[in-house]
């Protein structure tokens, strides 16, 4: 904006003109909501609250942003009607998530607040119709929150997506939620692939913060700050470290050194192929005093089928099966002619609470098997060799066969009456 001298010239100086000589500038026409946004901005006053939908990692991002606003002049307040401009942190893992911070930036814009989209939707997806014309920062963007939010004050729409740069630091400021809690983010992404999963495509590959940077982090939380808790998060927990030459227990027990009496340490989320592979100093740290003996391992799925398709990288292993003391739990494809037969069965896949198999041929003969029966099971697989199985705790414990392999059981099948009896007569008698 020019300077209220530019304003005037000496040669304008003189007598009065006439009105026709006198030349009106119409000034065009603006949006009532744009009304001194450019012109009447002052920074660091405008009311900013931050919503937050999602898991700790982001938690700790809206702290983040919102210690940075608190900073920079802004009030952050606890309620949206009294905010001028609201920051949106999202979630991209669950599809309600995603429907509540669409519905609620357009709620924003009908109440005429400015709005900031953040968080894994809006990297992942940022062109999403319904974030048209929305301000953007990115996961690997928050230290630029301030940036964002006085452009979108402005009347300006700001993207700021990249994920190129480094991730922003831990000592940035920081406004908790709960005083007595800090949410420490020990790596951001992680080295899976999975199928169904949109929150790599907004987190991306494993980028593990420094051990150093984590302990004094962790440090300066217990004794600067008094908090009481220190809550490890990540995408991958147990990933740690693998991009930096190190693993998670290395980390951990350094971060065990500095938590002081009468405070805590809680682990989050990891994903089972990696934690598998130092179990026994995992468990030495959960048995600490000042750890919570808590582990958040999500296995998806208890088939094999099924993680494949999901591409887990790995698969159920031994599982005990869930089952009363009357039969086990096997799913045979459909015949009429082996309905209270002796047959013998390929497992394909062990869930929790039953075992899917494959009808086969043995070179034993099947009891009760007519020929009938004989040709259309020789017809399904090989011959198979017969797979023991073992008592373990209440269950049994059976192996899935792999594709290819050869291996079998013989198992009853029932039809729905006569396994209802024998449950009936071996319960009560009858």
């Amino acid at each position: 904006m020019a300077d209220i001298e530019d304003g005037f010239d000496i040669r304008d100086v003189g007598g009065p003109r006439k009105l026709d000589e006198i030349q009106i500038k119409i000034r065009s026409k603006r949006d009532p909501s744009d009304i001194g946004q450019m012109d009447s901005f002052v920074p660091g006053v405008t009311p900013i609250w931050v919503k937050t939908w999602g898991c700790s990692h982001n938690a700790s991002d809206s702290e983040y942003m919102a210690g940075i606003l608190a900073k920079a002049g802004y009030p952050i307040v606890a309620k949206a009607v009294d905010a001028k401009l609201w920051v949106l942190n999202s979630c991209t893992v669950k599809t309600p998530s995603e429907t509540q911070a669409s519905n609620l930036l357009e709620e924003g814009k009908a109440q005429g607040k400015h709005v900031v989209m953040a968080g894994c939707v809006s990297q992942a997806a940022p062109d999403e119709p319904w974030l048209k014309d929305v301000s953007i920062v990115g996961v690997k963007q928050i230290d630029r929150i301030v940036e964002v939010v006085e452009e979108t004050l402005k009347g300006n729409t700001v993207r700021l997506l990249s994920r190129k740069r480094p991730d922003a630091g831990l000592s940035l400021p920081k406004m908790r939620k709960n005083a007595l809690v800090e949410v420490l983010a020990i790596n951001t992404g992680c080295l899976n692939h999975c199928t169904y999963c949109k929150t790599k495509m907004a987190r991306g590959d494993l980028k593990s913060y420094p051990l150093e940077e984590l302990v004094e982090q962790a440090r300066t939380a217990f004794d600067r700050d008094g908090v009481k808790e220190l809550w490890l998060t990540s995408e991958d927990l147990g990933a740690w470290g693998r991009d930096i030459g190190l693993v998670l227990p290395d980390l951990l027990s350094e971060l065990v050194k500095v938590i002081p009496e009468g405070c805590m340490m809680r682990l989050g989320m990891t994903n089972p192929p990696y934690i598998l592979d130092y179990l026994e100093e995992i468990a030495a740290v959960l048995n600490h005093p000042r750890v919570y003996s808590f582990l958040h391992i999500p296995v998806q799925s208890g088939s094999d089928a099924v993680l494949r398709d999901m591409k887990r990288e790995y698969s159920n292993g031994v599982h005990a099966v869930g089952h009363n003391k009357c039969y086990e739990h096997f799913l045979v494809p459909y015949h009429e002619g082996i309905m209270g037969s002796w047959v013998r069965v390929r497992v394909t896949e062990v869930a929790k609470f039953h075992m899917r198999s494959e009808l086969c041929s043995s070179t034993n003969p099947i009891p009760t098997a007519s020929p009938e029966l004989t040709d259309w099971t020789a017809k399904r697989l090989e011959n198979c060799e017969p797979i023991g199985t073992f008592k373990s705790g209440d269950g049994t414990a059976i192996r899935s066969a792999p594709p290819g392999e050869k291996s079998s059981i013989a198992v009853i099948v029932l039809s729905v009456p006569i396994l209802v009896g024998m449950i009936l007569w071996y319960f009560i008698g009858i």
